[in-house]
C-alpha cells in the first residue's frame, strides 16, 4: 500500500514527511514555565494532561488562607478536590481568579474556570491577573489545535505582561510554538528567541532547556540539522543539570531522529532506546509509544521486520490502552505497510482495515481516503475485486478535491480492475484522472506499473514496457524497506509481458 499515515516520526504531525525532532508531542505539552516552585503561581495545565501540580492542605477554617496556601504549595497527589471544595466560599475576588487558574480539568472544564477567573481580574482592572488567565486560556487553544484562538489569547496575555519576565518568557514560549504551527517560523522564531534571552536572564535552567528544544525542533523543521543538534545538545545538558526526566527523553529521542537523518543508524537506535527507557520509568505512555515507532521504523529500514512488528505492536496497545484512536490509526497503518512489504497481504489487509475505520470515525478524510485505497489495493491483490472496487471508488470520492493526485493513484489501481474485466475504455478514462502526476516517488512507481497493467491488459507491449521502466525509475529514489513493496508488485507486472 501506499503511505497511509504519516511516515513522519513526529506524533503530533499530521501529514507524510522525512523524520522530524518533535518538541510539542503528547508529553511535552506541560507549562513552559517548566518546574514549579513554593509560591510561584503558575496556570496549571489540565490534568487531563499532565495532572495537577499543586499540593492541598488541611482545611484550618480560613478558606481564603487555606487556599492561598494550597494554590502555593507543590508536590501531593491531587490539590482540585480540595480547591473545588473551597471555591464557594472564598470571598477575596483576586485570590477566587487566581485559585480558578489553577483550577485544571477536562477541557471544558477547564475552559470554565479560566474565563470566569478573566471577568474577575479584568472588573478588578488586574492586568497581571489577566495576562494569567489569557495565557492559560491560550495553552488550552493551543492543546487542542485551535491555532487561532490560542494565538489570539496569547498575544493579547503578551500585550499585558512586561515587568514580569518569567511569565513573559512563558507566553512567548507558547506564542512561538503556536507560531510555528500556524506557518509562521519567522515569528516563532522570534519568539522563542526573545523568551530564551528572558530565561537566562531570571536564571530559569529547568525552563530553559525545554525551550532549547523547542528552538531545536524549529530549526529542524527547515532543515538546519546543525544548529538543531547543538540546540538540542544544549538542552540535554540542561535537562540532565536539573532533573528534567521528561524532557531528557523527548530530547534524547530528537538527537536519535537527526541521527537517523545523518545515517548513523547504530547511534539512533542507542538514542532511541535510551529514551524509551525513560519514558517507561517515568510513566510517559504516549512518549513511550512515539519512540516505539521511531525504534519500529528504523528496524523496519534496515530490515529487521521481525523488531520493527514487535515495536509497532507495543506502540499500538499503548495507544489503544490510552484511547488515543488517532495514534492507534497511525501505528496500525504502519503495521499494514510492514505487513505488505513482508507479504502477508490478509494482515496488511487487517491492520488497513482498522486504520481506515479509526480515520473515519474521527472525521479525517484525507486520511480515510488513503486507508481506503491502499485497502482497494491489497483486496485487489487477493482477486477480491468486487470488495476492491468499492473501497478505491470511495476513495476516489473522498480525495479528488483534497488531494487529486491522490485520487489519482487510486483511479489507476481501479483503472487495472477494469482492464482485466475487459473494460479498456473506462480503464483509459480513470487512467486520464490522474492529470496531476504525482511528486512522491512511491505514489509514481504504483501509478506507472498500473498503467503498465492496463496496457498489457489492452495488448500494447510497447507503452507497457515505457511504464514499467518509468516505475522502475520512480522505486530506484526510494530507499530499503520502502523499495520493497512497489519492487514486489513491478516485478509481478513484468511477469505478464
Amino acid at each position: 500500500p501506499a503511505a497511509d499515515t504519516p511516515t513522519a516520526d513526529t506524533p503530533a504531525a499530521d501529514t507524510p514527511a522525512a523524520d522530524t525532532p518533535a518538541a510539542d508531542t503528547p508529553a511535552a505539552d506541560t507549562p513552559a514555565a517548566g518546574k514549579p516552585t513554593a509560591g510561584k503561581l503558575a496556570a496549571a495545565p489540565p490534568a487531563a494532561d499532565t495532572g495537577a501540580e499543586h499540593a492541598g492542605v488541611e482545611n484550618t477554617g480560613d478558606e481564603d488562607t487555606c487556599a492561598e496556601e494550597a494554590v502555593a504549595e507543590t508536590g501531593g497527589a491531587d490539590p482540585r478536590a480540595m480547591l473545588q471544595r473551597l471555591l464557594p466560599r472564598i470571598t477575596d475576588r483576586a485570590l477566587r481568579g487566581r485559585v480558578l487558574c489553577q483550577m485544571g480539568g477536562e477541557r471544558h472544564e477547564a475552559q470554565g474556570w479560566l474565563r470566569e477567573a478573566l471577568i474577575i481580574h479584568r472588573e478588578d482592572g488586574d492586568a497581571t491577573g489577566e495576562a494569567r488567565a489569557l495565557a492559560a486560556l491560550g495553552r488550552l487553544h493551543r492543546v487542542d489545535q485551535r491555532w487561532k484562538d490560542a494565538r489570539s489569547c496569547l498575544d493579547a496575555a503578551l500585550a499585558r505582561t512586561h515587568d514580569d519576565l518569567q511569565q513573559r518568557a512563558d507566553v512567548l514560549t507558547e506564542l512561538g510554538q503556536v507560531q510555528r504551527r500556524m506557518g509562521d517560523p519567522v515569528a516563532a522564531r522570534r519568539s522563542l528567541d526573545e523568551a530564551l534571552t528572558l530565561l537566562r536572564a531570571v536564571g530559569d535552567r529547568w525552563a530553559e532547556g525545554r525551550l532549547c528544544c523547542h528552538l531545536g525542533h524549529l530549526h529542524a523543521s527547515r532543515g538546519a540539522d546543525a544548529s538543531s543538534r547543538e540546540l538540542f545538545t544544549t538542552a540535554l545538558a540542561l535537562h540532565e543539570l536539573v532533573g528534567d526526566r521528561q524532557y531528557l527523553g523527548i530530547t534524547l529521542g530528537n538527537l536519535g531522529l537527526l541521527d537517523r537523518r545523518a545515517g548513523d543508524e547504530r547511534r539512533a537506535q542507542t538514542r532511541f532506546e535510551a529514551a524509551l527507557k525513560i519514558h517507561h520509568d517515568e510513566g510517559n505512555r504516549a512518549q513511550e509509544a512515539a519512540v516505539l515507532g521511531w525504534l519500529g521504523n528504523l528496524h523496519r529500514g534496515a530490515g529487521r521486520s521481525r523488531q520493527a512488528r514487535r515495536c509497532f505492536e507495543s506502540a499500538l496497545a499503548i495507544q489503544r490502552a490510552m484511547g488515543d484512536r488517532l495514534g492507534a490509526a497511525r501505528v496500525a497503518g504502519r503495521l499494514a505497510v510492514l505487513a505488505a512489504e513482508e507479504g502477508r497481504l490478509e494482515a496488511a489487509v487487517a491492520h488497513t482495515r482498522e486504520a481506515m475505520e479509526e480515520h473515519r470515525a474521527l472525521g479525517r478524510r484525507r486520511s480515510e481516503a488513503i486507508a481506503a485505497g491502499n485497502l482497494g489495493d491489497l483486496l485487489s491483490e487477493l482477486e477480491r475485486s468486487v470488495q476492491a472496487r468499492a473501497h478505491l471508488q470511495r476513495a476516489i470520492v473522498l480525495s479528488r478535491d483534497e488531494a487529486p493526485h491522490v485520487a489519482g493513484v487510486f483511479a489507476a489501481s481501479l483503472a487495472v480492475i477494469r482492464a482485466r474485466q475487459g473494460a479498456l475504455d473506462e480503464a483509459r478514462a480513470l487512467l486520464a484522472e490522474g492529470t496531476d502526476r504525482p511528486s512522491d516517488p512511491r505514489e509514481r512507481a504504483e501509478r506507472r506499473w498500473k498503467e503498465a497493467a492496463v496496457e498489457i491488459a489492452a495488448g500494447d507491449r510497447p507503452s507497457a514496457e515505457r511504464a514499467l521502466a518509468g516505475a522502475d525509475q520512480a522505486a530506484a529514489a526510494l530507499s530499503g524497506s520502502a523499495r520493497a513493496g512497489p519492487a514486489r508488485r513491478i516485478q509481478a507486472v513484468r511477469a505478464l509481458l
